[in-house]
């Protein structure tokens, strides 16, 4: 599967589970995303073909295609809940109090290829949305862009995005610093 692809995927199943009491997160949501409790008492919002079956058997979690982003405090979750537009959106690079982990895994020639960036890391920029749909579902989405520098001192990126709402607090996305 391509990044273009994985991205399709992400946009026509972009919605994640609700963020109730643990044992209710994922009650009638689709086997294309997933809520899940995680040991800290934050959520991973997960997107991707099968991704529940998936996370039922970790053993398949290696070989899957999905988008996540973990770590999502119920505070940001219930943020988001309280605007107009249910959504709430930060820049990956800012720092902030509890950072945020962004993971894209998807198949290549060479294997499964993950990679994963906290927020405030200054070699990514781009924008992560916590969004509430209309089912009252928690949706984590992002923009990543992944910088590298060669050995000649050259930056370049690689984009990863589920696609972003229209957000009037939108952050700006810069490069790296």
């Amino acid at each position: 599967m391509t990044r273009s692809s994985l991205l399709s995927l992400a946009l026509v199943t972009a919605a994640c589970a609700g963020c109730h009491e643990p044992e209710e997160v994922n009650a009638g949501e689709s086997h294309d995303r997933h809520a899940r409790l995680n040991a800290a008492g934050n959520y991973d919002l997960f997107v991707g073909p099968g991704i529940s079956d998936r996370l039922a058997h970790p053993d398949e979690l290696g070989r899957a295609a999905y988008f996540m982003v973990g770590d999502v405090s119920p505070g940001l979750i219930e943020a988001a809940r309280r605007k107009p537009n249910r959504v709430v959106s930060l820049a990956i690079n800012a720092p902030t109090p509890a950072p945020l982990t962004l993971v894209v895994s998807y198949p290549g020639r060479r294997g499964v290829k993950k990679i994963a960036v906290k927020t405030g890391d200054p070699m990514a920029s781009g924008v992560v949305q916590i969004w509430i749909d209309d089912r009252g579902s928690p949706v984590g989405l992002f923009e990543l862009r992944r910088w590298q520098r060669a050995a000649d001192g050259k930056l370049s990126s690689d984009t990863y995005s589920t696609g972003l709402l229209p957000d009037p607090e939108m952050p700006p996305s810069i490069g790296p610093h």
